[in-house]
């Protein structure tokens, strides 16, 4: 099997080439992209023919979580303005086709203006759908679609003129993927009723696999369902760190690993961008609390990574994790150090997999169920004979007193934030 998996985010366009049982990643920095995605995917096309020596591709599986309305407008848009595309924060999405000032009929993730660029065709798949019909407040703003597809079921066969655009020869079948953090899940190797994990990229999503539930997003095997939180700190808190204090990862957690003080009363909000789960308080912003004269920068530098695990963990808790380990994924999860203190602060060991792209390689599971026509033992069979676990963060247990103590203080202290959102509406 040949398969190309695309995932658009927000800082870079990665991808994932699937070709007898091994997998090769490829990431695209530029902001090309953002205006042109079949250049930009036409270029990986090319470094995978030189490299591989193949002149056709069976499969193609697009994801997106980039927020189209920061720069598509009329020039982009194969339609009318009665049509928008979005990424899968429809808070965001909103927020920006309100300021945009048009009047929209229909709202569309945005893989589908990737795909109708392939295919010349739309489709919405399942987990979009869901949430529009949770959200009856957007009525206004959306149009429920009866043909929705599934995940891995097609969108269309490559455009003709697309094939010749990326000469490549043979069919090739474009499929529908699913929203990164659910198939991130996938990609991390979760195919059992009670496995969770963590997703650290920009900002951070915790899940746990269930047992089919009406009221959670169905997972990809029968009789399961996938309950997900997600959280506006992770990798975007660390990026924040080393822009304002001009100084590198490394650096941080080694002066973080160093500082053994045990300060229970220091703490730090992680809402750079407001708090999602479970606060959902956009309008809150981070803060401090408990500084005196004795604190220092490495007790800043420490006391935010501790805050960013706190918010994880309070989510975490909220899953009701039966297993005393949880995978982890995404570019948080290279630093050994943040993964230790992590460890210590769930009370959790942590298994690193092998595969930290895990929406890529979800998705090219996708296609691979497709073009096997897999049952739910063989699929299962084949992801856990490709996920690894790549190494193991215990906690330690001089650790647990501490920072089950200091956890408490957070929790506590973060119901003054609720009171701050009280007082404005009084006034």
């Amino acid at each position: 099997m040949k398969i190309l998996s695309l995932d658009f985010g927000t800082s870079s366009l990665k991808a994932g080439f699937y070709l007898e049982d091994k997998i090769f990643f490829y990431t695209s920095k530029d902001n090309s992209y953002f205006n042109d995605p079949l250049s930009s995917i036409k270029k990986i096309i090319e470094k995978i023919k030189s490299e591989h020596n193949i002149k056709q591709i069976e499969a193609i599986v697009i994801d997106s979580i980039f927020p189209a309305y920061k720069f598509l407008d009329e020039h982009y848009r194969p339609f009318d303005k009665s049509f928008y595309w979005h990424n899968n924060n429809l808070g965001e999405t909103i927020s920006g086709i309100l300021k945009s000032g048009f009047k929209i009929k229909h709202i569309l993730p945005y893989k589908d203006y990737i795909n109708f660029l392939l295919t010349s065709r739309i489709s919405t798949d399942f987990i979009t759908y869901y949430n529009l019909k949770k959200e009856p407040s957007l009525g206004e703003f959306t149009k429920e679609f009866q043909d929705i597809l599934q995940p891995s079921e097609p969108v269309g066969f490559l455009d003709d003129n697309v094939k010749k655009y990326f000469e490549i020869k043979g069919k090739c079948v474009v499929l529908c993927g699913s929203i990164d953090a659910f198939v991130a899940a996938l990609g991390m190797g979760a195919v059992d009723i009670g496995e969770a994990g963590e997703i650290g990229g920009t900002t951070t999503c915790v899940f746990k696999i269930i047992e089919k539930d009406s009221s959670e997003i169905p997972y990809f095997f029968k009789d399961q369902s996938i309950k997900i939180l997600a959280m506006s700190c992770g990798g975007i808190t660390l990026k924040w760190l080393k822009d304002t204090f001009k100084i590198d990862e490394q650096a941080i957690f080694e002066k973080v690993d160093k500082n053994q003080k045990n300060d229970n009363d220091l703490l730090f909000f992680p809402y750079l961008l407001g708090a999602r789960n479970p606060l959902w308080l956009e309008e809150i912003r981070s803060a401090f609390y408990g500084i005196d004269l004795k604190t220092d920068f490495n007790d800043f530098l420490k006391v935010v990574v501790e805050g960013v695990a706190f918010a994880i963990k309070q989510n975490i808790d909220i899953l009701k994790v039966e297993n005393d380990w949880i995978s982890i994924s995404g570019q948080t999860a290279l630093s050994n150090s943040w993964n230790q203190l992590k460890s210590n602060i769930y009370n959790l060991s942590l298994r690193r997999v092998n595969y930290l792209q895990s929406a890529v390689v979800g998705n090219i599971f996708l296609a691979v169920k497709f073009l096997s026509n897999f049952g739910d033992a063989e699929f299962k069979k084949f992801v856990n004979g490709l996920i690894k676990i790549e190494a193991v963060f215990k906690p330690e247990k001089g650790k647990k007193l501490f920072y089950g103590k200091k956890y408490k203080n957070f929790i506590k202290m973060q119901g003054r934030f609720y009171d701050l959102k009280d007082s404005r509406k009084s006034k």
